[in-house]
Parts: structure tokens; C-alpha cells; sequence
């Protein structure tokens, strides 16, 4: 139950799929800094419009979520303006100079490097090139994808990038720099409510969009800026799954931290290190010639060892004044087995302070000390901090004279960054020279020209921790995207604890990681103390705010009574909407699970009216994510719902909400079982389960829609497909507990599939299973593997009966009638095999008129091991037109048999013989995994087992074989 009640709670961080990237990086100055909702949304207006306005000064007498009276709601933004406006957002949540290869200075690079390069890159799906800071990396790599004739995505890491969500959020705008409709899965993920975002969900979604693509090269610079296992992982994750099409090219000062031996031995990696970018003297006279005169040139290359940063810095100073003596650069030379920057450093930095910076004009230097705080230079950022109106001048200035700048072009113009040694340089000095007033001042105007997330770091270097806590609320509140999470946390934790207790809603952020790890210990212990302090200081609508999301972690725990009086008393508050939609999505699934369905329907109720009248695209999305076809058995009834669930449905738009729209389909697969509509159930969850695989798994929505499967399969008597779906849910069951919630869905199919085929053993194991079990369903499940046991066995029935009938009113109260079995039903069959026919009769009506009122197809999962009692209820009129539906499906052909392999003691299973009939019409692995409702894994292992069988080597050979065996 914890899955929809996590969804829930996720309204509070998520809605509008995808926006958040485009949101995050508009180059308009301008920082916002409001707190008053209605002028908060006018300031974020403007600047994803890219409007140019004036700072917005912070409201301080009466901060966000502070006693008084309510604040204005947000104004409400329709569905259709909301698409627009993501069409009008820019690309990308980081500085273009992340995303782009800087421009290159033909007379620095060689050839020789270059040729390397190409050669490795064309014969090895990952080429590494390590070498110290300094040593030429960028610019090879630069020169490489300058020069490419396919499509290069670039992507310069830093440290904001490590972890594994924002690796995959700069990949994901580093492809969409070279191609524009990439990434609709990883986007999809990145955005999902109801999704975790583990290794495996981002490795999938990625890969799955790298394999649409021609061939394409992907180049991450300045790998080593990632120190975290977790994101090193997903790189890892890639790599073993990178399409042929794909080429992957890493720049780094030390060695990546993927599994290399491996890809040694495999031949998969090619390894480009110090000694291959050291220039060779004759490279180094080619550079320099005609800079300066002979001497001096061959001065320079016997000084700098090879070392591209050495030869930079007297490229740089032959260039100003051909007669500079090479003395002081020799004392930066490395010898060639040292490591340059170790031996070099201290020499360079004094080389740089009195051959570089002192030997500028006062204006020029002081621009270079102060702008070194900056990670991209612009003319209009460089003039705010520095205050000089000819910035854009200035700039040109250097880049003409290569005083250490690497030049960007973009789609609004050029955009500079110090080289990374020269940066690191001019900071120590701007430590060194300025006071901290003075460096604190540089910091604030660079806030004031930048858009408002690029702006924290400056806010943050300043020390302004309540600008900072208002930014990073206005992006939540504005978008409540989980893709922006991952940028914003690190924001929020490098704030104090007592901004934090004056913007409460940021702890609610600091604890999705623990929401999506299911850790709800983490997340009591960190938000129940500011809920005590925040009801002591009388602040109830914030403390009403923090206290629901105590209330998911209560019910994670299966504390019902703290959850159910925390939830109350939030919804007694003068909540905003998105608050109040959340409260009542955790209502409801608190009734539900109480087995209060007057409670159940009368917040459905509630949240449809609040998100259909409002029809914000935000919060369509999260009640279509937060819906479950256990909501079909609500007071109101199925069509009642089913309105509604349309009504939602024609509210999204396929390409922007799919995540949304695979949250909704249960509930419309459930319909269509209910109504024994077995095509439409089963096209539904083909798309769910499609979307779900697509993204690494949908949690919660991918479980629910494999429970609803197993009606189908048990249905048509596919043994091997329940065998396949159960034992995978198991193995993740072991790490997962998500998976483990919904036990009982999986053991209710794999118990019956096991009484069909007589399996003693496994139904012991499914008893084991769930004998540590707290949940009501895993009750009603255990009952019936109890029964099933005593019926093997033909002892123990009376005790059956017992616990039978005690798990039917469990059920009847639970209304849950998809997933859990039919203890009803369960009974009956017992007392009819005893011969207990009049018994048997009034023991199956009450389960038979809840399916003639609610739909027959709850019956459809067990109706095939309780074939002799339903004929013998229609041979005695009891409810004879419901069941009689349910026998007829049942009767239908089931598609293909097992076949015998002519002239071998083989036989080809019936899901074999479906698979090699999808490979005979030309279906790829994927196309026949969601056709046939399984993983590309099971569908590879068909594959093998059906090459042994036919002797064949290969698709083709596969059909033809089959072909002139008549098997197909």
C-alpha cells in the first residue's frame, strides 16, 4: 500500500514531465526573490519567458509558511497553456558551456594526437584519455568532435553532476544539444512521480533511447569530477548495455572508475594516457614557429617536457613579447616519468602571478581576479560583477591575446571559460588580495545578473542561505518535478537548520531520497522533531503541511492510527491546492486499507472535483499516477470512475504525460477485466508494462499491472508465463520493497498455478513466504494455500472452511477482489467436492453476486480451477447469465499449443511456439517482449531454447527450420 500513498505524498515535488530541465538554465539576469505566491508566479513567468526585469526583493515581514492568515493560492496554469509553455522553455538545465566543445586554437593542435584518437575511436566502443590537468585532453577531444562526420554529444562534468540522477539529467541535455527528440524515456523517468530512481531504471531508459539512434559519439570531459559509486555505477550500467551504434569517448586526470580490466580482456577499450599527448620537440617547434627565433622555440621544447600546459604558457608569452627569456618557464618544466602538475604547480602559479597577471594593465587584472569567480564568462555577467560597461570588449581582448580563455559559440551569441589551471589560479589570488566584504559583494552582483539556479552557488558563497531557500521553493512549488530534485538537494543541504525550519517545505525535499528508498525511520526521525517545534510555535498550516508526509512514513510503518490523525488534522487546515490534493490522495489510500470505503470514496470524490475543476496540468498528472483498479470497487462504483478516469485520460497528452498514462491504465485494464473485455485489459497493460520496461519499471504501477496479468494468463491456463512473471518478482523481492508490498498478488497466481499442476512443494514455499507477512491480502492468500494444502492432502478441510470463511469477510471488507484470491469461492468448491451440494451453493452466492454486481470478471483468475462448481451453479440458476460469461471466455481457444519437433524428442512449448511465430513476422526482441507481456530476457532465453530444439544458429534459420518441420 505504500507505493500509492508515495505517489501521493509526491505531490508535493512533482507534476509537469520534463520541465524542470528546460526551466533551470535561462540565461535572464534577474534573481527571484519573492514570497508571495501570486507575485512569485508572475517573477517565474517572466523568466522562463526570458524577460529581462529587475531583481525582485524579498518580502521579509512575513515569511513563507509563517503564521497568519492563508496566502494567496497560486495562480492555476490549464493544461494547454502548461504544454505551450514547455515548448517556450529553453533546452537545458546548465550553462551551454557544459554542453558545447570550446573552440580550438588551430595552432595548438597535432596531428599526430588527433589520428590517435580518430583510430582508437573508430575501432573501441570506450576510449579513455587520462593524463594530468594540463596535458592537452580537451583539446583533442575538441578537435576530435569538430571534426566528426556524425553527431557528437558533448558533456563537461563537474561536481554537481555526482550523483546518479544528475549524471543522467546533463547526459540527457548534452544528447538534446545534437538531437533534439532524444531522451523521451529517460526524460519520462527523470520526471516520474512514482518511479525510483535506481541504477538499473536509469541504465534502461537510457540505453532503450541510445538504441533508436544512428551512430553517435558521446563525449564526457572531466570524468574525474565524479567520485560517487552510485553514479559511477550507472556510467558502468551504460557501458555494458551501449548500442553498437554508440561510441563513448572520456577525458580525465585519473581513471575512470568502470570496470576496465573486463573490457581489457574483451578487447572493448582503448587507453590514451600522458605519455601519448607529451609533444614531441619537432610538435612543439611546428606551434611555436615563427613566434620567436630558433633558440628560444628550442628552449621552450626542451623545457616543457612535452607538457601542453608549458608550451600554452609560452605560446601565450612568445605572443606578447617575442624577447621573453625562457628562464622562469624552464622552472615549470616536468621531467618526462613526473607527474607535471605535482613537480610543476607551485612553479607555474609563480610563473603565472609575474609573467601573466602582474604584467597586465590594473584594469585588466583586477577584471580577471574578480570574474574568476564565475564558471562562464558573458559580457553582461562580466560588466555586473566587475562594473565595467566594455566587458564584452574585454573579452574579446583575451580570447584574442589566448590569455588562458576557451571561446563558446552558442544560439545567443559567445560565452568564454578559463582555462581550468588559470581559474584555480586567479581564485587563490582573489583570496589572497580581497577581503571577504569585498569577494561576498563580487558573489551577490554575480547573483543578481544570473537567472535564478544559477545564481545559488553565488548566494551560497555569500552566505544569503534565505535567498537560496526561496529559490529553490519557487522551483518546487512552480514545476514539483522530481528531475529537478537532484539539482535542488544539494542546494538545500549545504543550508543551515534554522533556514530550514523557517521554510519547512525544504525538508519535505530532503526526505524524497528516504521516500524513494523506502526508508520511513529516516524520514520520522528527520521531520518529526520540526513538527513538534512547528505546532509549539503555533505554525499549523506548516506544521499541517510537514505532517503528512509523517502520516506516509506512519503508514510505511503500519502505524494506521498516528497516519489517520495526522492526515485529519492536516485537512483541517486552509491547505493550497497542491497540499490539499496531496492530504486527500493519503487519505484515501488510508480509508482504503482501513477497509473504510465511505472514507475511500468520499476523498476520491474530493480529489476528482479539486483536479477536474482546476485541470491543472500538474495535478492531473499526479491523480492519474495515484489511481489503482482497486478504486473501481469505490461507493460511487466503476462507471462512476470510469468517467472520471477518462475524463483524466483525455487531459493528458500521450508524448508528454506517458509516465502518468501508464499510472492510469491498471485502473482502465481493471475495467476492462471487470466487464470480461479481455482485449481492450490486455492491450492496456501491454502499454503499461511497454512504458514501465521502457524506464527501468514504474514502481508500483508495474507490480499492479503484472497482478491484473495473471487473470489473463490464468485464464488461458499459461502456466510457463505466471511460472516466468512470479519468479522474477520474487528475485527482486529481495532487495526491493516495493516489490515485496505487493506479495500477495504474485502468491495468489503462483498458488494457483501450483494446485493446477499438483505442485505440493511450491505451495509450501508460498506458505513459508508469507507466513511473515502483516498485510490483510497476504492473509486472505495464506487461507487459501491452507485450503489448497488440505484438499491435497484430504485432511484438515473443517479447519479450511474455518479460516475460508473467516478470509471471506476479510475480503468482502477489503473489497479486494483483484489479486487475492476467492475465499468464497474457495469454500464452496471444497463442499461441493464433499458431495455438500446445498451447502456448496450458499457458500458460492455471496462471491457470485458481488461479480453480477460489480463485474465478472473477478472471477476470471480462479474461475479455471472451479470449472465443476461454476457449471453446476448454472445448471441450478444461480446467478447462471454472470457465470455462464466467465465459462464461455473460458472455452474459447487459448492461440497455440506445445508442438512436437518431427524426428526429435523435442517438443516446443506453447510460449515458444508464440515467440518463433512474433520472429517469423520480423519483431525485434522488444516488439515480442511487449507483445507477449515479458522481459527481453525471458524472450532471449526462449530464443536459446528454441535454436537448441530446431538446431538452428539464428533467427532465420530458426523459421525456416520450423517452416519445413510444419511446426509453424
Amino acid at each position: 500500500m505504500t507505493g500509492p500513498v508515495t505517489a501521493a505524498r509526491n505531490a508535493a515535488m512533482t507534476s509537469v514531465c520534463g520541465r524542470a530541465v528546460g526551466m533551470l538554465i535561462d540565461d535572464t539576469p534577474g534573481v527571484m526573490r519573492t514570497v508571495d505566491d501570486a507575485r512569485l508566479a508572475a517573477a517565474w513567468t517572466a523568466v522562463i519567458h526570458r524577460k529581462s526585469q529587475p531583481r525582485v526583493e524579498v518580502v521579509r515581514a512575513e515569511p513563507l509558511f509563517m503564521p497568519g492568515p492563508p496566502a494567496t493560492k497560486r495562480p492555476r496554469q490549464p493544461v494547454a497553456e502548461s504544454r505551450q509553455r514547455k515548448e517556450e522553455d529553453v533546452e537545458v538545465a546548465f550553462p551551454f558551456t557544459k554542453l558545447v566543445p570550446p573552440q580550438l586554437d588551430e595552432r595548438i593542435i597535432v596531428s599526430r594526437i588527433l589520428e590517435l584518437l580518430r583510430a582508437q575511436v573508430a575501432e573501441h566502443p570506450l576510449t579513455v584519455v587520462v593524463a594530468p590537468a594540463g596535458s592537452g585532453k580537451t583539446t583533442a577531444l575538441a578537435a576530435l568532435a569538430r571534426d566528426a562526420s556524425e553527431p557528437v554529444a558533448w558533456v563537461r562534468l563537474g561536481p554537481e553532476d555526482d550523483t546518479p540522477a544528475a549524471f543522467a539529467a546533463v547526459l540527457l541535455a548534452g544528447m538534446r544539444r545534437v538531437v533534439k527528440v532524444f531522451g523521451v524515456r529517460l526524460e519520462a523517468l527523470l520526471s516520474a512521480s512514482g518511479t525510483t530512481l535506481s541504477t538499473h531504471n536509469l541504465v534502461t531508459a537510457c540505453t532503450n533511447d541510445l538504441g533508436e539512434l544512428e551512430r553517435i559519439t558521446i563525449v564526457l570531459d572531466d570524468a574525474h569530477e565524479l567520485s560517487e559509486p552510485e553514479t559511477w555505477a550507472v556510467v558502468d550500467g551504460l557501458l555494458e548495455h551501449l548500442p553498437p551504434t554508440v561510441r563513448l569517448l572520456m577525458g580525465s586526470r585519473t581513471e575512470p572508475e568502470v570496470s576496465l580490466s573486463r573490457r581489457r580482456v574483451r578487447g572493448e577499450v582503448a587507453e590514451i594516457g600522458l605519455d601519448d599527448l607529451r609533444l614531441e620537440p619537432t610538435e612543439v617547434r611546428e606551434i611555436l614557429s615563427g613566434q620567436a627565433d630558433d633558440a628560444a622555440i628550442d628552449a621552450v621544447a626542451r623545457a616543457s617536457g612535452g607538457w601542453a600546459a608549458a608550451v600554452r604558457l609560452a605560446t601565450t608569452r612568445l605572443r606578447a613579447e617575442p624577447s621573453t627569456s625562457t628562464t622562469r618557464l624552464s622552472m615549470t618544466a616536468p621531467r618526462p616519468e613526473v607527474d607535471p602538475v605535482s613537480s610543476a604547480l607551485p612553479h607555474l602559479w609563480r610563473f603565472l602571478a609575474e609573467e601573466v597577471l602582474d604584467t597586465q594593465p590594473p584594469e585588466l587584472r583586477s577584471f580577471l581576479v574578480e570574474t574568476a569567480i564565475l564558471d562562464e564568462l558573458t559580457a553582461e555577467v562580466c560588466a555586473a560583477v566587475t562594473g565595467r560597461a566594455d566587458a564584452g570588449e574585454v573579452l574579446d581582448e583575451l580570447d584574442r591575446r589566448n590569455l588562458f580563455v576557451a571561446r563558446f559559440t552558442g544560439e545567443r551569441g559567445s560565452a568564454w571559460r578559463y582555462h581550468g589551471l588559470f581559474a584555480d589560479f586567479l581564485r587563490d589570488r582573489l583570496d589572497a588580495e580581497r577581503a571577504t566584504a569585498s569577494v561576498v559583494e563580487l558573489h551577490l552582483r554575480a547573483a543578481d545578473a544570473l537567472p535564478a539556479a544559477r545564481a545559488v552557488p553565488h548566494l551560497l558563497a555569500a552566505g544569503e542561505h534565505d535567498r537560496v531557500a526561496e529559490i529553490s521553493l519557487e522551483i518546487l512549488l512552480e514545476r514539483f518535478d522530481p528531475s529537478v530534485l537532484p539539482i535542488i538537494l544539494p542546494w538545500v543541504e549545504a543550508l543551515p537548520g534554522e533556514v530550514i525550519e523557517r521554510y519547512p517545505r525544504l525538508a519535505l525535499a530532503l526526505t524524497w531520497p528516504d521516500e524513494m528508498a523506502g526508508r520511513p525511520t529516516d524520514i520520522l526521525a528527520k521531520l518529526e522533531p520540526l513538527h513538534a517545534r512547528l505546532m509549539e510555535a503555533g505554525r499549523e498550516v506548516a506544521a499541517a503541511e510537514i505532517g503528512v508526509e509523517v502520516a506516509v512514513a506512519a503508514l510505511m510503518n503500519g502505524d494506521y492510527e498516528r497516519a489517520g490523525q495526522l492526515i485529519d488534522e492536516a485537512l483541517r487546515r486552509p491547505l493550497d491546492d497542491w497540499a490539499e490534493l496531496g492530504a486527500l490522495l493519503v487519505r484515501l489510500h488510508w480509508c482504503r486499507e482501513q477497509g473504510d470505503w465511505p472514507g475511500t470514496s468520499a476523498s476520491l470524490d474530493s480529489a476528482f472535483d479539486l483536479v477536474l475543476g482546476a485541470k491543472t496540468s500538474g495535478s492531473v498528472e499526479l491523480l492519474a499516477s495515484a489511481m489503482s483498479a482497486r478504486l473501481l470497487f469505490a461507493d460511487q462504483g466503476s462507471a462512476w470512475i470510469m468517467e472520471r478516469a477518462q475524463r483524466l485520460r483525455d487531459l493528458l497528452d500521450p508524448a508528454e504525460a506517458a509516465i502518468s498514462l501508464a499510472g492510469l491504465r491498471p485502473l482502465l485494464a481493471g475495467a476492462g477485466l471487470l466487464r470480461l473485455d479481455l482485449d481492450t485489459a490486455a492491450d492496456e497493460l501491454r502499454r503499461c508494462l511497454t512504458t514501465s520496461r521502457e524506464v527501468g519499471g514504474l514502481a508500483w504501477t508495474h507490480q499492479e499491472a503484472e497482478v491484473l496479468q495473471f487473470a489473463l494468463h490464468l485464464a488461458a491456463n499459461n502456466q510457463e508465463a505466471v511460472r516466468l512473471t512470479v519468479d522474477e518478482a520474487y528475485a527482486r523481492m529481495s532487495h526491493s520493497p516495493i516489490d515485496a508490498s505487493m506479495l500477495a498478488g504474485y502468491a495468489h497466481a503462483d498458488t494457483r498455478a501450483a494446485w493446477r499442476r499438483g505442485d505440493r512443494r511450491r505451495l509450501d514455499a508460498i506458505l513459508a513466504r508469507l507466513s511473515g507477512g502483516n498485510r490483510p491480502e497476504e492473509a486472505l492468500v495464506s487461507s487459501m494455500a491452507h485450503a489448497l494444502i488440505a484438499r491435497m492432502d484430504d485432511r484438515g478441510l473443517d479447519r479450511a472452511l474455518d479460516e475460508l470463511a473467516e478470509a471471506e469477510r476479510l475480503q468482502s471488507q477489503l473489497r479486494a477482489w483483484f489479486g487475492a484470491g476467492l475465499p468464497g469461492l474457495e469454500r464452496a468448491a471444497i463442499l461441493h467436492e464433499q458431495g455438500r451440494l446445498r451447502h456448496a451453493l450458499e457458500a458460492a452466492e455471496p462471491t457470485l453476486a458481488v461479480a453480477a454486481e460489480i463485474g465478472a470478471g473477478i472471477l476470471l483468475a480462479d474461475a479455471p480451477s472451479h470449472v465443476p462448481l461454476l457449471r453446476r451453479c448454472v445448471a441450478e440458476g444461480l446467478h447462471a447469465r454472470t457465470v455462464g460469461s466467465v465459462l464461455a471466455v473460458l472455452d474459447r481457444p487459448t492461440g497455440p499449443t506445445a508442438v512436437a519437433v518431427p524426428g526429435t524428442d523435442e517438443t516446443l512449448s506453447s510460449r515458444e511456439v508464440e515467440v518463433l511465430a512474433h520472429v517469423a513476422q520480423g519483431l525485434s526482441n522488444r516488439e515480442i517482449a511487449a507483445a507477449l507481456f515479458i522481459s527481453e530476457v525471458t524472450v532471449k532465453s526462449h530464443l536459446t531454447r528454441i535454436f537448441r530444439k530446431l538446431d538452428a544458429n539464428s533467427r532465420t534459420q530458426a523459421v525456416a527450420r520450423a517452416r519445413e518441420l510444419h511446426v509453424l
